[in-house]
């Protein structure tokens, strides 16, 4: 059966404390059975992660014969959060949890499944590998569009957007950009059929002025292809969202080619 609770977090860490051991003794003695962890590759531009040739290896990495790491044998069994926060919080467990499987999910994929579901595993997941509500499936399947496929919980949705903004919500003065982020809140934004609209105006609140705008005007690739402002490809009412935003400072305003224009404030 599978190992969950406390049982299963007492035997996993005391098999990770018998690895270390071993590999302080002889630090090539598994590297000969390990799997060489395969980078992500659904990264919509610049990779977040990259792996050098000379990566250590880590029992975390390890697979069975099914092309499973440990951290998704667990997600498949059930073992629950206590389990899944150990092996996650073991050399290489944020590692495992952008690895992609052997039907090219990663993690994150794999426990926003309806049969696999488990909101407190999904954030614990975010929390150790911020990347993976980055990373496409095999099929080009964000984890945010499985999330609202499935309708999950608008709380596990509100945070995968959030990790995955094109922008660093703590800069709220100087706006950083992210690279490699962003597609989370483009779909949101151009693809959800206004149905997040509330989401959407949730985190716009979180933003401060220079930060809104940034929203509004990073490019995002749209369905036919073409690359557009984020304003410019929005559904109405996540349109008018980000347009009230800004007209309740009173400062700018957008047309619907996403330029900006300053406009009379009749405060």
């Amino acid at each position: 059966g599978a190992l969950r609770g406390d049982v299963g977090v007492s035997i996993i860490s005391r098999l990770l404390q018998v690895h270390e051991d071993i590999l302080t003794r002889n630090p090539s003695f598994l590297k000969k059975s390990m799997v060489q962890p395969k980078v992500p590759k659904h990264f919509d531009e610049a990779s977040v992660v990259t792996l050098d040739d000379d990566e250590e290896y880590f029992l975390s990495m390890m697979k069975n014969n099914r092309g499973e790491t440990p951290l998704i044998r667990a997600i498949k069994s059930r073992a629950g959060r206590q389990v899944v926060d150990v092996l996650l919080g073991a050399d290489g467990g944020s590692l495992a949890a952008l690895d992609e499987n052997s039907s090219g999910a990663s993690a994150l994929h794999l426990i926003l499944r309806e049969e696999f579901y488990d909101a407190a595993v999904a954030i614990s997941i975010l929390k150790s590998a911020p990347s993976t509500a980055a990373i496409r499936d095999v099929n080009r399947i964000l984890p945010i569009q499985l999330a609202c496929a499935n309708a999950l919980q608008r709380e596990i949705i509100l945070a995968i957007a959030i990790i995955d903004l094109p922008i660093d919500l703590g800069s709220k003065e100087d706006v950083i950009l992210r690279n490699g982020f962003g597609s989370s809140w483009w779909f949101l934004l151009c693809e959800s059929n206004d149905e997040y609209v509330d989401i959407v105006t949730e985190i716009l609140a979180l933003c401060s002025h220079p930060q809104k705008m940034a929203l509004c005007l990073t490019i995002a690739g749209s369905s036919n292809g073409n690359e557009e402002a984020a304003v410019a490809c929005a559904t109405p009412l996540c349109k008018s969202a980000l347009r009230e935003s800004l007209r309740f400072l009173g400062r700018f305003e957008f047309d619907d080619s996403g330029y900006q224009n300053n406009f009379a404030y009749s405060g």
